[in-house]
């Protein structure tokens, strides 16, 4: 699969996006799909891991694609979306996708690990200030 979403843990607070080498606006619609149904499975925020170290920089068919089915169908429940192993070029492209999307705001980070324990660390802040 061009771009894969499954659950990054088993207690389901975060998705992660894996993606293939080469992938469509077809691919991302689908995949996106397939978060938004994860998501509405559970009734608190989840974050999204998006892994980009085995992707080309566009999809084969143009970038707009994408923006316009974030614009239509985004997830009420989305936490923090980090963004693993993304090239400057691919940062720069993101940037301008956020802009348009302006509830989002995204984290940049080299590893997997590095993602998971942002997220840990921010789910950890949460809790404290929830308890305080």
């Amino acid at each position: 699969m061009p771009i894969e979403a499954l659950w990054d843990d088993e207690d389901r607070t975060a998705v992660r996006l894996v993606y293939g080498s080469t992938w469509s606006v077809r691919d991302f619609e689908e995949a996106y799909r397939q978060t938004r149904e994860m998501m509405d499975s559970v009734p608190y925020p989840v974050d999204i891991i998006t892994d980009v170290r085995g992707t080309s920089l566009l999809p084969s068919d143009g970038l707009l694609g994408v923006v316009r089915i974030i614009q239509k169908a985004s997830a009420v429940n989305t936490g923090s979306v980090v963004i693993v192993g993304a090239s400057a070029i691919l940062k720069a492209m993101a940037l301008v996708q956020l802009r348009v999307l302006k509830e989002y705001k995204a984290d940049y980070v080299d590893s997997l690990e590095e993602a998971r324990a942002l997220l840990a660390n921010r789910r950890a802040d949460a809790a404290r200030r929830a308890a305080s």
